[in-house]
């Protein structure tokens, strides 16, 4: 739908496309516009253009639409990581840590002395984003980022006795959350669900 705000006459559907185009054309080519179509598209007129895009839709595109959201598992499988993040974020609020950074100081820890490129298969992450999330630990003195003596294209990775610290404090307020979300899901969907993560792990590939 498209009003003009000279005459207030209202176009709609394909002769709004026919009507546009026209007018268009014909500021282009310098031409004068009309009364009817293109006179508020000169300099000193405006046009408000409405697109009313109510019923467009065809109904075999909404059936295929909820059909994605219904069954898409990235979708849903984000969704739920949205809602588990926001879950254990709340309860681990104090430390100032987020999760994200927490999981990847876990990562760190377990691996000890680690390959920047090994971190990121660890965590199915690309490496641009964990270097960028290695900075921000980093300028906290939480992860050290050294060069290898081996091989200066090689970035490895180590947890700073600061960052054991921060772990240490952190543990228990990530055992609260997981304790509520034990109890929410009950102990064998939350067994279930770890499960099915590591299928997806084992099964779907993935590089860094």
């Amino acid at each position: 739908m498209i009003r003009s705000a000279s005459s207030g006459r209202v176009v709609r559907g394909k002769r709004f496309i026919s009507w546009a185009l026209r007018a268009y054309e014909q500021w282009l080519s310098g031409t004068k516009h009309t009364e009817d179509n293109a006179k508020s598209l000169t300099k000193h007129k405006k046009v408000y253009i409405l697109l009313n895009m109510e019923n467009e839709t065809q109904p075999e595109i909404t059936l295929a639409l909820a059909r994605v959201d219904a069954s898409c598992l990235c979708l849903n499988a984000r969704k739920m990581a949205r809602a588990l993040t926001h879950t254990y974020e709340a309860f681990m609020q104090p430390s100032g840590l987020r999760i994200t950074q927490f999981s990847l100081l876990v990562a760190i820890a377990l691996a000890q002395k680690v390959p920047l490129t090994h971190l990121a298969a660890i965590l199915a992450m690309d490496r641009t984003t964990l270097a960028r999330n290695l900075k921000l630990l980093e300028s906290q003195n939480l992860v050290n980022v050294a060069t290898s003596e081996k091989d200066r294209r090689v970035r490895l990775i180590t947890l700073t006795q600061q960052g054991y610290r921060i772990l240490k404090e952190v543990l228990p307020l990530w055992q609260e959350a997981q304790t509520q979300m034990i109890s929410l899901l009950g102990l064998e969907q939350a067994r279930a669900l770890l499960a099915n993560v590591e299928l997806v792990m084992e099964r779907v590939p993935f590089s860094s």
